[in-house]
């Protein structure tokens, strides 16, 4: 079990990982260094004058020595410079066109073309996840290019900093995905004759009620189905981080309610996207949104910075880790959730909506 000296200490061991010992992805103290390889200090140390032996000194640690490393390294042929197919990581599902800028022994770093090296990602020279140039057309899968520059348009707000892939194009402020340009105008919506169980109908309330109000399903008069509604809720106080499907309470306009998704577990239901508007959300919605999809843990802190629906939607990634106490876990389950949410709104921009994401890693 490793853990990253980088994070906040987790006393339920949420900030562990487990790697086989002989893992192509650890390396012995030092090995950065060696190879001109950017490494992210400890926690309270600067990149640029860290060094190992003041840290070993300074906490008493003894370095895990280089024989104790898988250092086979196979006669791959791989050089800076080639050109492959690569899966992102973040989305497997799409492969890009990209390049290698850096070999290092088995180690591959992959450049995404036309994205700005922040979201280069390390592969292992027997990765899964690369392939020669012409796989996906032999195999009938849909090769990613390069982003084609989007036109400026006149008044044209900026685009978010650091927004990446999804399709490929740069967010303008015609597109719905950016929560800056996410219309705001009413919309109508059709009743529906049964709630799926992993949305929430949910009326809007106080903002000071936020983290208050827990809501729990009273006992049904008969079993649910996939086709049944939820029962009116009462106020009870649910334990954190349990598994919910859906919220349900009574709405002063039945033919316009609003829809909390759960997205945690790729049940976003079939509701009609056009009906999701986040961007709308008041305090307590975002608060169900992140109960509904086990992340009640961090309602507080949202409640706290009265976190709207738009306010939501803008958020970086250190805004979220903030919010977490620098957890890095469910910052990034968070951080996805929310990039998740923007794709049911506009499913054009699958691609280009997590490409932020990789910042956590």
């Amino acid at each position: 079990m490793i853990r990253i000296d980088s994070y906040e200490s987790d006393a339920t061991g949420a900030d562990w990982f487990c790697y086989h010992i002989k893992s192509p992805c650890i390396f012995p103290a030092g090995f950065c260094d060696r190879n001109s390889i950017q490494l992210t200090p400890p926690k309270g140390y600067e990149a640029g004058t860290f060094t190992w032996n003041r840290y070993m000194a300074e906490t008493g640690n003894i370095p895990a020595t280089p024989n104790l490393f898988n250092q086979y390294v196979p006669l791959h042929g791989f050089v800076t410079g080639m050109k492959i197919e690569a899966a992102d990581l973040m989305d497997p599902r799409l492969v890009c066109i990209a390049t290698l800028a850096k070999v290092v022994g088995r180690l591959l770093k992959v450049h995404f073309d036309g994205w700005e090296e922040e979201y280069d990602q390390w592969l292992d020279c027997e990765s899964p996840d690369i392939y020669p140039v012409g796989w996906c057309q032999s195999v009938g899968h849909k090769l990613e290019g390069p982003p084609v520059p989007a036109k400026p348009l006149p008044n044209a707000a900026k685009s978010t900093k650091g927004v990446k892939k999804k399709n490929r194009k740069k967010k303008t402020k015609d597109q719905s995905s950016s929560p800056k340009s996410i219309a705001s105008s009413t919309r109508s919506v059709k009743t529906e004759k049964s709630v799926d169980l992993s949305t929430s109908l949910i009326k809007d309330e106080p903002e000071s009620s936020l983290c208050e109000e827990n809501l729990e399903p009273e006992p049904a008069e008969e079993s649910i189905g996939p086709d049944q509604n939820l029962p009116v809720a009462t106020e009870a106080t649910p334990p954190p981080e349990r598994k919910v499907t859906s919220y349900v309470k009574n709405t002063s306009s039945p033919t316009s309610p609003t829809i909390i998704p759960r997205l945690i577990d790729n049940s976003g239901g079939n509701f009609d996207p056009s009906v999701l508007h986040p961007i709308e959300w008041n305090v307590f919605e975002v608060a169900q949104f992140l109960r509904v999809n086990d992340c009640a843990n961090y309602c507080d802190a949202f409640s706290k910075q009265k976190i709207d629906g738009k306010m939501m939607l803008n958020l970086n990634k250190e805004d979220i880790l903030e919010f977490t106490g620098g957890k890095v876990g469910p910052s990034l389950k968070i951080y996805d959730l929310i990039q998740q949410l923007k794709i049911k709104v506009n499913p054009s921009q699958s691609r280009q909506m997590k490409a932020n994401i990789k910042k956590f890693l």
